[in-house]
């Protein structure tokens, strides 16, 4: 690039379709800063600081320079040019092809400094992409707390819907991240909101075996009796995984455990067809009922016999399972 053949190309090019901003990359200059080239155009560039590799410049007309106030030269692939951008009276809520902004975008690469800027230059925080997700949801998917926070400071919503109904809740829930789940609760988050196939923030965490969220949930009053589109509950979802732990949480909050899903089958159901001794154990110690029958007319006896787990069918025997019911 700094062949004087090459830049005159690149020059007379610029000018002739009135190029303001032009930016190069694999320019292979070490080091950074800036450097003028012919009548006041001027090239800021961020390279490797010894050896001639990658390297990325941006070429300014006269105007462009002057009405660059920052930039940072951040290593040979990355030059931030926000500030410029910005006081040259870009768009910031202008929209992708997937309807993303530079928000989204500056959320899910965790880049507190860019959100800092683009919501102080009043980027909207409420903008959806085509799956209705806002920076907020990105935000929380990726567990930036710090952006989380600053997104909420500035009218950031965290009961906002996705496509699938899911809110940033869903998200921190489902990935474990329980200082986002404090914080948005803390900001109003709706618990209660179900996505589209209502599956609720606490069916995410039981499902996830994350006992802390399960707990803080439970603390703001979730409804450990919720049930999903099968009719679900949390109850039914950490009988199948197993996790005693939990299952114990929920039934002292009141889970109930003869809850029936759409094909009438209990959490003890399901213990009994995993062969879970532990829970089946805790399921009836909490009042589970072990006739009732799911829509194969099949009680949890039945599940028990048909894996073959004696110690199964011999506790649920003692717990007055009817060994003569037909399915």
């Amino acid at each position: 690039m700094k062949q004087i053949s090459k830049t005159d190309q690149v020059l007379k090019e610029m000018r002739q379709y009135l190029i303001d901003i032009l930016v190069l990359s694999e320019i292979r200059w070490t080091g950074n800063g800036l450097e003028k080239f012919g009548d006041e155009y001027v090239m800021a560039f961020s390279g490797h600081p010894s050896v001639h590799r990658a390297g990325v410049g941006l070429l300014m007309s006269p105007l462009a320079h002057k009405a660059m106030t920052n930039w940072n030269p951040v290593n040979e692939r990355k030059l931030d040019i926000s500030q410029l951008l910005l006081s040259n009276g870009a768009d910031l809520n202008l929209k992708d092809g997937n309807k993303r902004t530079a928000l989204h975008f500056a959320a899910e690469r965790s880049t507190l400094d860019i959100c800092q800027l683009l919501l102080s230059n009043r980027a909207d925080p409420k903008v959806k992409d085509l799956y209705d997700e806002t920076a907020l949801h990105y935000a929380a998917k990726t567990g930036t707390l710090d952006i989380c926070q600053l997104l909420l400071n500035n009218r950031g919503d965290p009961n906002i819907q996705d496509f699938f109904k899911r809110t940033a809740l869903h998200f921190a829930g489902e990935r474990g991240k329980l200082d986002i789940c404090q914080l948005l609760l803390s900001n109003g988050a709706d618990l209660n909101l179900d996505e589209s196939d209502k599956t609720k923030a606490l069916h995410y965490a039981a499902e996830r075996g994350r006992l802390d969220i399960c707990q803080l949930l439970l603390s703001n009053r979730a409804d450990p009796n919720f049930k999903d589109l099968y009719d679900e509950t949390a109850l039914h979802y950490v009988a199948k995984r197993g996790t005693l732990d939990i299952c114990q949480l929920l039934l002292n909050n009141i889970g109930d455990p003869n809850i029936q899903d759409f094909f009438k089958r209990t959490a003890l159901h399901f213990g009994a067809e995993r062969g879970i001794l532990d829970i089946c154990q805790l399921l009836l110690s909490k009042g589970a009922q072990p006739n009732l029958k799911d829509s194969d007319k099949r009680n949890a006896l039945h599940y028990a016999a048909e894996r073959g787990t004696l110690y199964i069918c011999q506790l649920l025997l003692s717990n007055r399972a009817d060994p003569n019911v037909k399915d």
